[in-house]
């Protein structure tokens, strides 16, 4: 059983326990800082996806269909389907010169913030635009098109769209590919199940790329430069992916993925950190992710008070009066 990361309070009652797994590994692969066990094996969901951009970058699909920073930064997103996200999608695929019926990502409610009412309210009904990966899938196609392959079936996990993001993967996992564990993840695309050391060992990776082999170094800055620079294309508003990178600017490239993972690369310390919330809360997680960051020096008194909503969120009732909290109850474990 995981140990305990997070308590969530009603009133002065104990009444929720989060459980979960945290590792923090440095660019050669040592681990630095643990909680519970490193050795937990998860998929990354959408924590993947700035991976995953690597062999778009590298393939010459950047260059030749002109796509700019912002458009780099959706393709390694988990947007919230807000209308500036549907704009750079839609531009996204305009210059591809493709569809919105081209994405094989699915259709879904957008997840946060005002863009389910705004939808509704103009009439209108969500679009393959709105879902959270659109971007990450006009990256697929992108990159179909500059090696000119079939785009039809780009989420099958034969197709080399997936079999070249799998194996960018385990390069910069260190693995081989028949080590990787694959699933299938909410929009259809083959997801990956590694351990929480070596998901750490890639965001070390990310942020350290002279660590990685040299074919991946550019992209991976080129990847964690658009992140950091754009922030909003990441996540959205009152999303801790961007709000915590908006705090620490260039010092950390942060990624969510669904059912409890969260992933930080920190270039100013050399690390990676994975964490896993056993249950897959998010606010279980985001709790555990900032505290994290404040355990390990990356934020000061005030970024920590500006991520406060996400360390140390609080419960209301429907009346809007304040009822319990959560709180991070965890020490991160040291190497010798």
């Amino acid at each position: 059983m995981s140990p305990e990361l997070v308590h969530m309070y009603r009133g002065g009652l104990l009444d929720c326990i989060y459980r979960g797994d945290v590792a923090v590994v440095d660019a050669l692969g040592n681990v630095q800082f643990w909680v519970g066990n490193v050795e937990k094996v998860a998929f990354l969901r959408s924590a993947a996806k700035p991976v995953q951009v690597l062999p778009v970058l590298t393939s010459g699909a950047i260059e030749r269909f002109g796509i700019q920073p912002p458009e780099v930064a959706i393709m390694a997103a988990s947007h919230s389907g807000e209308e500036r996200h549907v704009a750079v999608v839609k531009g996204i695929l305009d210059k591809l010169g493709l569809e919105p019926s081209h994405l094989q990502c699915g259709t879904h409610v957008p997840f946060l913030g005002p863009s389910p009412y705004a939808i509704y309210q103009r009439g209108e009904e969500p679009t393959a635009l709105h879902n959270a990966c659109s971007g990450k899938h006009c990256g697929m196609l992108a990159l179909a098109l500059q090696q000119g392959w079939d785009l039809i079936d780009y989420v099958d996990l034969g197709h080399p769209v997936q079999q070249q993001m799998l194996h960018a993967f385990a390069e910069v996992a260190d693995m081989a590919g028949e080590e990787v564990e694959i699933g299938i993840d909410g929009c259809g695309v083959p997801v990956f199940g590694v351990t929480l050391r070596k998901m750490a060992y890639c965001y070390a990776r990310l942020v350290m790329p002279e660590r990685l082999p040299e074919r991946w170094r550019a992209a991976a800055r080129q990847i964690t430069t658009a992140m950091t620079a754009h922030p909003e294309m990441v996540g959205g508003e009152a999303r801790l992916c961007t709000d915590a990178m908006r705090v620490v600017g260039n010092g950390l490239i942060a990624k969510l993925g669904a059912d409890g993972i969260y992933c930080f690369g920190i270039p100013q310390l050399g690390l990676g950190v994975a964490i896993k919330a056993e249950d897959g809360n998010l606010r279980a997680v985001e709790a555990a992710a900032v505290e994290v960051l404040a355990q390990l020096g990356v934020l000061d008194e005030k970024q920590l008070q500006d991520l406060s909503r996400y360390h140390r969120p609080q419960n209301y009732s429907c009346r809007g009066d304040v009822v319990g909290g959560i709180r991070p109850v965890f020490s991160l474990e040291r190497s010798a």
